[in-house]
């Protein structure tokens, strides 16, 4: 859950050679603590809302990996923000249970999750991505080329999937944690 204490700070930064202003909001978290790690993303509009394509391409900082984000399902080379988070939290589930079996010698070949989400219906069509996730069923398949080495361990494999996730995977945590943010805006000129 996202706190309710939300505070906005807003500064214009005046250029020479005004051609059109550009509004960026940052969402941080409130307190930042020296001694933890900070992670830095940025997403950039890719295309101009004049022609009706509202796309982004966020960017993590760190590795320099990108990924395309689109308002709604029309563009099939990205996808929504809420899809997203539903990939962020089956990735990070997988690689989790991925390094707990293999740490444990289990013979795994591959690992897929599979997410049902749902929501309720959006007033407004438009607006379905902006209705948050009310329920999501998270359903992990593990593929092993020794399946009665799998069933034989069955209990422990259960008990590493369940740490993996409840101890390890931080966008689970993340989404089950009270979490404390801000942002701010900031009007730049571009030339």
């Amino acid at each position: 859950m996202l706190s309710s204490a939300r505070s906005c700070a807003t500064r214009l930064r005046a250029k020479c050679g005004t051609c059109r202003h550009l509004l960026s909001t940052a969402v941080s978290l409130c307190r930042f603590d020296a001694n933890r790690e900070v992670t830095n993303v940025v997403v950039t509009s890719d295309a101009a809302p004049a022609q009706n394509k509202f796309r982004f391409i966020g960017r993590d900082q760190a590795s320099n990996a990108q990924v395309a984000m689109a308002i709604n399902h029309t563009d099939t080379t990205a996808t929504t923000p809420m899809s997203l988070l539903l990939i962020a939290l089956g990735g990070c589930m997988a690689m989790n249970v991925q390094l707990l079996l293999s740490n444990k010698k289990l013979p795994v070949s591959s690992i897929r999750t599979e997410i049902r989400a749902q929501k309720r219906k959006a007033p407004i069509a438009a607006l379905k991505d902006t209705e948050p996730w009310e329920s999501i069923h998270v359903h992990l398949i593990i593929e092993s080329d020794d399946v009665e080495e799998m069933h034989r361990k069955e209990n422990t494999v259960r008990e590493l999937v369940a740490a993996s996730i409840e101890k390890y995977c931080g966008v689970h945590k993340t989404l089950q944690a009270e979490i404390s943010w801000d942002h701010s805006v900031e009007s730049a000129v571009v030339k």
